[in-house]
């Protein structure tokens, strides 16, 4: 009995040692974060004092042995938070950045691959700079052009974000294909939307990016024909029609491309959707799913009796988006009754559903 109380007796003991514990370690870090918000506030607040001071008085040059605070992590986010605010309601604050181009390379471009963090973080500052000029971001864009390969993920977007925003369609196409011979996958969605985000000619990009689609990896060339895509530009469509007959190209980007040709309503494009379409026997389905879902926009008899063919598909993609685009072009009613009172009970649901769908 003696010894069950003493086990108590330990345990709880043990158990008022955690808590305190626990307790003790919150205070620290609340401290810490307290200490740490005020540093980095007061931070902020010198750099805000010395752009005030350089726009006031015309002088826009910084003693470089202030910029020299850059080199730690606090000095460099006091830095952009500070420009930023200013920024918002007064552009000129460029001529700062400008001014002191040299000192931010020497300091900022001292992080090395241990630093990835940092890296990370200026190539982010770099992407909110607004530097569209090659004069202004050329020495900037080749240190973008090194964080590539960096192991970080968040590094190499946030130097792709700083690439496109300068809007040099050379950098940008040279990052396509260092990354591309380095085989480094990235993300096809971030990849689009950074596309999507360039802020030069986009059509100089486009030619850049053709040029070279060959030579990149599949993730960069899925970019680049969704950029196109989002564009509306038809230029290279008769070469991407070819690049989607090769045997060798992936279903990803047959798919993709598809997307891109259905686009334009011509007969080439219509003849060869047809035949995907009138083709059971493939086992891409994907293709055939979206050759489906990409009918609905092109006009003819010929699509339309295609699709018909399609809804009675093995695939159950393939008959959802053939009921789809022939719910949504209106077919003629003794199509309609010659599916309803067939043998194919799928096709004749998955039509019901999308007619009862569109029509609700």
């Amino acid at each position: 009995m003696m010894s069950f109380e003493m086990s108590i007796q330990n345990l709880l003991m043990v158990y008022i040692l955690v808590i305190l514990i626990f307790i003790a370690a919150n205070i620290v870090i609340f401290t810490k974060r307290t200490v740490d918000a005020r540093k980095e506030a007061k931070i902020k607040a010198f750099w805000l004092q010395l752009f005030n001071q350089c726009l006031a008085s015309g002088n826009y040059g910084i003693d470089g042995r202030i910029m020299a605070r850059l080199k730690s992590q606090n000095g460099l986010i006091g830095f952009y938070e500070a420009y930023h605010e200013i920024y918002v309601r007064d552009v000129s604050v460029r001529k700062i950045i400008a001014a002191n181009k040299q000192e931010i390379l020497r300091e900022c471009g001292r992080y090395g691959k241990s630093h990835l963090t940092m890296r990370a973080y200026f190539a982010y500052f770099c992407s909110a700079l607004d530097m569209r000029v090659a004069d202004e971001h050329d020495e900037y864009a080749q240190l973008m052009l090194s964080y590539l390969t960096d192991h970080s993920v968040f590094c190499r977007e946030n130097a792709l974000k700083a690439l496109y925003s300068f809007g040099s369609a050379d950098a940008v196409a040279e990052a396509f294909c260092v990354l591309s011979v380095a085989h480094i996958y990235h993300n096809v969605k971030l990849l689009s939307d950074g596309l999507i985000g360039f802020t030069g000619d986009p059509e100089a990009l486009q030619a850049l990016l053709f040029g070279h689609f060959s030579e990149l990896d599949e993730p960069y060339q899925l970019a680049v024909v969704n950029y196109l895509r989002h564009t509306g530009n038809a230029k290279y469509d008769q070469s991407m029609l070819e690049i989607f007959r090769d045997k060798a190209t992936g279903t990803d980007l047959k798919c993709t491309i598809l997307r891109l040709i259905a686009l334009q309503d011509n007969g080439e494009i219509r003849s060869e959707i047809c035949k995907i379409l009138r083709d059971d026997n493939n086992d891409e389905w994907e293709v055939t799913a979206v050759a489906a879902n990409a009918a609905a926009g092109l006009s003819g008899k010929a699509v339309e009796d295609a699709l018909l063919v399609s809804l009675t598909s093995r695939f159950w993609y393939v008959r959802m988006n053939s009921a789809k685009s022939l719910a949504k072009r209106n077919i003629d009613h003794k199509k309609i009754l010659a599916i309803m009172n067939g043998d194919d009970r799928f096709a004749r649901e998955e039509l019901v559903y999308e007619l009862e769908r569109i029509g609700e």
